[in-house]
Formats: structure tokens, sequence, C-alpha cells
């Protein structure tokens, strides 16, 4: 299994290492669950159509267009396990997830390296010559990136599929943090994606464990054509979704301030960390890749990584190591946006880490 954050099993720290945002949800959602106890005598369910069809009012999409899965990752490896594919090629550094589940199952995998300063653009016709040349017919990209936070232009997503021109090629998008985005984005790339979705085998993957920090209920979600939707069913396990969950989601639905209430809480967090990290760039402690969702992706150049990790260890916070990802190393951390006390305590702790 791949490494990810979270684990490291002490409440006495401070947990930097998952991208959930700090919620707290008023009695009304405990009040559902508990409403709905003597329900978990009864099997949920198969495929959660009653939720779906209010799903497709919010999102502005037909049901026949949406799959529920037991969070994100199921619909990765479900996707991989069903969708015919030669060969992938995925945009790193990123999650590691999508490698992992296409290796699973026999699919050869490129990894292509893009640098890990934000781009206006991508070069759309060197990534589509590169496709073409080597038979590519599934691309994989996280939009916002994980773990450099990075945004891709929708227009050059859509320039990538109209320059490979052909009917086989595939487009997996993991939009799983695209909530804690600049909402005039968020616009634009929903407007540019339907379009997509309309014309091209385009999947859109989505996390409801990311947005509404519920990673214990385990609830993601994924867009595509009629084709591709029912292709998936046909290899997907029944009653992935607990009762829990798909009572849940409709709670989350419902609530549309709390989209705009992280969005707004990301904003101002991201801008807060970043400029005091901006300062030990500039004394040359480390190098700082700015996100555009709720974590940030830094490089330390002061210490050695492993000493920086146990430093920040003592301090009581607990980052997420980088190892894993492509390209990266040991001197790479990702770290999440938490409350504004937090985060201050983070970066006080940083300080200290940091010197020689």
């Amino acid at each position: 299994m791949n490494f990810h954050g979270g684990y490291h099993g002490d409440e006495s720290l401070i947990d930097f290492s998952v991208n959930i945002p700090p919620t707290v949800y008023d009695a009304s959602f405990q009040k559902l669950l508990i409403e709905h106890i003597d329900d978990l005598i009864k099997y949920p369910e198969l495929s959660g159509e009653a939720t779906k069809i209010k799903m497709a009012k919010v999102l502005g999409y037909d049901m026949k267009q949406l799959i529920l899965g037991n969070g994100a990752t199921e619909l990765i490896y479900l996707y991989a396990r069903t969708v015919p594919i030669r060969n992938a090629m995925i945009l790193e550094p990123t999650f590691t997830e999508y490698k992992r589940a296409l290796m699973t199952h026999g699919i050869p995998v490129i990894s292509y390296p893009l640098s890990l300063e934000a781009p206006e653009s991508i070069n759309v016709p060197k990534i589509a010559d590169f496709i073409n040349e080597n038979d590519i017919d599934l691309l994989v990209l996280c939009n916002p990136n994980n773990p450099t936070g990075h945004l891709y232009a929708p227009e050059d997503i859509e320039a990538i599929i109209k320059s490979v021109g052909r009917h086989d090629f595939k487009l997996f998008i993991d939009e799983s943090f695209i909530d804690f985005v600049d909402e005039t984005y968020q616009q634009r790339n929903a407007d540019q994606m339907k379009q997509l979705l309309s014309d091209y085998p385009v999947f859109l993957l989505r996390s409801m464990t990311k947005t509404y920090a519920v990673p214990g209920l385990r609830i993601g979600y994924g867009i595509g054509n009629q084709a591709i939707i029912e292709s998936l069913y046909g290899y997907k396990e029944p009653w992935s979704l607990n009762t829990f969950a798909l009572i849940s989601i409709p709670y989350f639905l419902e609530h549309s301030d709390h989209r705009s209430q992280i969005n707004t809480w990301c904003e101002i967090e991201n801008q807060f960390v970043a400029a005091a990290m901006a300062s030990f760039e500039a004394a040359g402690k480390i190098r700082l890749y700015r996100g555009c969702a709720n974590f940030h992706l830094i490089e330390v150049k002061a210490v050695d990584g492993e000493v920086f990790f146990q430093r920040m260890l003592d301090k009581g916070i607990f980052l997420r190591t980088c190892n894993d990802f492509e390209g990266l190393g040991k001197h790479y951390f990702r770290i999440a946006l938490r409350t504004r006390a937090e985060n201050q305590q983070m970066l006080d702790a940083m300080a200290k880490a940091l010197e020689v």
C-alpha cells in the first residue's frame, strides 16, 4: 500500500499531513445520524440511486452520469480495472494511487515530469506529441494537483484532448481539491468540463471526504458520460456506501454555505501561511512551491530533511513527507492548512526547526 498522511496515531500531535479542513458540524448532523441508527438493520441501496437523484439536481448532471464510491480511491481502482487501457501517462509528481491502481491491473504507466514551479500554462503541443509518439490512450492528472497545489487551465486540458485527436484517447481528472480554489476558476472549469464530458471520454473524480471533512465516512463520486458510468457499474461491488454515508450526502449538498465558508477560510489561511513561509524562503532556508488549494509544498534547504521532520515532531507538529512522490524526496514536505492558531504554532515550530 502507498504511504498517506494521517498515520501518526498520537493525539498530542497536530496533524498537518492530511488535507482536511477544520470543520465542526452543528447538532443537526449528529441528530441526523442518530435518527438513522435503526436503519442499520437494513441493507443500503445497492448503488445509492435515491442519493444520486438528489446529487444530479444540485450538480447539474444527469444521474446516469454519476457514480458513487467508498471514497475517491475506490473509483480510481474501479476505473483501472474496468476501462480498456493499453498504456497510461501520469503528469508527475502527483498522488501515488493512480500509478498503483493501473499497475496492479497490468497497465504500463509512463510518468511525465512537470516543473514544480506554478505554470501559467503547460506545453500542450509537446505533451500531445509525446502522447501520440508513445501511443498513450489514457492521461491522468490531478487538478488542483496533489502535492503541489497547482492548477491546470481548463483551456489547456481541452487543447490536449483535441490536439491528440484520437477517438480512443481518454482523460482521468482528479478534482478532489477543486472546492478549495478560487470560485471564479471553479465556475470556468466546471463549464469547460461539462462540455468536454459531452464530447469526449473524460472522467472527473470528486471527494466529499476533502470538502466536507469526513474521511471516516468514505464518500467519493465520479462524473462521466453514460457509457463510461455504465461500464464502471458493470464491475462495481454492490453496497460500497453504507447507510450513514448515503444519508449524509444530501445533508452536505443542502448546506451549500459550507463550500463558501471553506473557500474563504482557505484563501485567508493560504495567504497567511504563504507570506510567513516567504520569509523563510528569503533567508534561503526553504523553497516554497505555493499551492492554490489547502496545502503548500516546501523543500527544506537549511537542514537535513529527516532532522527537520524530527524537530517538527518534537514540537508537536506532524508533517506529510514526500519520499513516495515521483521526483521528490526526503527534503520535501506537504503542509496542510488548519486553524489560524494551529497554523501559527506550526510556523513558530518551523522557525526553530530550520535553525542550523
